[in-house]
């Protein structure tokens, strides 16, 4: 069983409209990294590869990846597409809400 993230209706908006764009199947991989001025920052990547530690669940006919490690510290998160009018990005809204940086784009555990 995967890691319960939920999606937001405009994070699969923007997700169709992507994967629809590249023309082939393709699965969307979250994770975590080390990296931001908080420590752990988020990606999000649209690809095929599959890793042997990969955690694999579908949301809305869309799969997903995760990498065991990051499927832990993601269980209970939301992913959503923010949009404003200096900047537009996915962004995971986290259950046990971490510290953060101003930006929002890294976080500390």
């Amino acid at each position: 069983m995967g890691p319960q993230i939920t999606i937001t209706d405009a994070a699969i908006t923007k997700l169709r409209g992507v994967i629809d764009a590249r023309g082939c199947a393709a699965v969307v991989r979250l994770g975590l990294r080390a990296g931001g001025c908080m420590g752990f920052e988020q990606f999000i990547d649209i690809g095929c590869h599959h890793r042997d530690d990969d955690v694999e669940f579908t949301y809305s006919n869309i799969a997903f990846l995760v990498d065991a490690k990051s499927a832990k510290i993601l269980n209970g998160a939301a992913l959503d597409w923010r949009s404003s009018l200096t900047e537009s990005r996915f962004q995971f809204i986290l259950s046990n809400n971490p510290a953060s940086c101003s930006c929002g784009k890294s976080f500390a555990l």
